[in-house]
């Protein structure tokens, strides 16, 4: 274990953060800069898994500094006196465990269950399973806005190459590997501490804590009704995407497009817009809008054929589509002033909505190039 004062491939210790049963958590600056260190102490080169773990890592970091700014960014990761260690930019705020003791208003802890859906989501569409969420993983590095930093990835699955099964009390998944589906099982634990305050398990079993155990407890008994914040937040649908959340059978868990569905628009979840392109999705259910942000969290490997990502041609801070009711149809519109245009089936769209229909196909067209940049299916749901 290094110690303050000590120098790490130049990174000079200024503070313990966190000591861990995995790893040490160091405050460290170099070059005038402040850095987050972890110095994992297990595996170590002696571990007989020490090698797929790097392995893992690398496939992993190389993959999360591609994502953007809702997963943690890794500076540099080496292996120095056979210990492994990973410098990471330094996050300010809290996590979300701590955020939640002193925010119970139901808008943000909405606002911050369909933020962590989106980051899922992404992850799961670069091909990453988390395996150990739980929210103290989740940096919230701004209130306001609401901003939330996916974090922790030591024992994610990148491409199906598992290293260890790890799980942490009240919020571990009960399936005997980690998927895409075990990620949605904790998810719909931490939406149970979102949106009613308390865990699905732990009040009815307070002593169940051996880790062995809990899969075998949890399979055999059945969650069915949160205690609400404020009864009329939690709704009858969005009470049973939470409850099939923690389905024992994967196969029954829910997607993450309808758990988001439910989330953004939890009083009305009946009708949708997706926009598809390449194998993603972007959901955008009646009463919603889409904007610069959501094409970069569900298409941020789409380029125009410049190789240049497709999300840049979307306005900043702008609100670029909106999607309606009208009787039992939808509408979509491009409310605010766009430098580029979106065109639904060949025809700009404008502040005046206009319906939208399965099978049809939205463009981002771009005006300096005078072309489309982007093509996206349709499906209305």
């Amino acid at each position: 274990m290094i110690s303050v004062g000590d120098t790490v491939r130049g990174y000079t210790v200024l503070d313990l953060i966190n000591p861990g049963g995995f790893c040490n958590a160091y405050k460290v600056s170099k070059g005038g800069k402040n850095y987050f260190l972890k110095e994992y102490t297990d595996p170590t080169e002696l571990s007989k898994d020490f090698k797929a773990f790097i392995e893992n890592q690398k496939i992993i970091l190389g993959t999360l500094n591609s994502l953007g700014d809702s997963t943690e960014t890794i500076v540099e990761h080496f292996v120095e006196d056979g210990h492994y260690y990973q410098v990471k930019e330094l996050l300010s705020g809290c996590n979300l465990d701590d955020w939640m003791e002193d925010n119970g208003e139901i808008s943000d802890r909405l606002e911050a269950a369909i933020q962590l859906t989106k980051i899922i989501q992404l992850i799961h569409g670069a091909g990453i399973v988390h395996q150990d969420l739980k929210p103290k993983q989740v940096m919230v590095v701004s209130q306001s806005p609401l901003k939330l930093v996916l974090t922790d990835f030591d024992w994610s699955v990148p491409k199906g190459k598992v290293v260890r099964k790890v799980g942490t009390p009240w919020y571990g998944y009960i399936d005997d590997k980690p998927s895409e589906k075990s990620d949605i099982f904790t998810l719909g634990i931490i939406l149970c501490a979102l949106l009613t305050g308390a865990t699905p398990y732990q009040r009815k079993h307070e002593n169940l804590f051996e880790a062995e155990l809990w899969p075998r407890w949890v399979s055999g008994r059945s969650y069915d009704e949160p205690i609400n914040l404020n009864p009329d937040d939690i709704t009858k649908k969005l009470n049973q995407v939470i409850v099939s959340c923690l389905s024992p059978n994967p196969s029954e868990r829910p997607s993450l497009d309808e758990i988001l569905s439910v989330l953004e628009n939890p009083k009305d979840s009946k009708r949708m817009v997706a926009l598809v392109s390449g194998g993603k999705k972007l959901i955008i259910p009646a009463g919603a809008i889409a904007d610069r942000r959501d094409f970069k969290l569900c298409f941020p490997e789409t380029t125009d054929k410049d190789g240049n990502p497709v999300y840049m041609y979307v306005s900043h801070e702008v609100i670029a589509l909106k999607v309606a009711k009208d009787g039992d149809e939808l509408t979509i519109c491009s409310p605010d002033p766009l430098s580029n245009k979106f065109l639904l089936n060949g025809k700009e769209l404008t502040a005046t909505p206009v319906r939208i229909n399965d099978g049809d196909t939205i463009e981002i067209f771009s005006s300096k190039r005078g072309e489309a940049v982007a093509q996206f299916s349709v499906t209305v749901k």
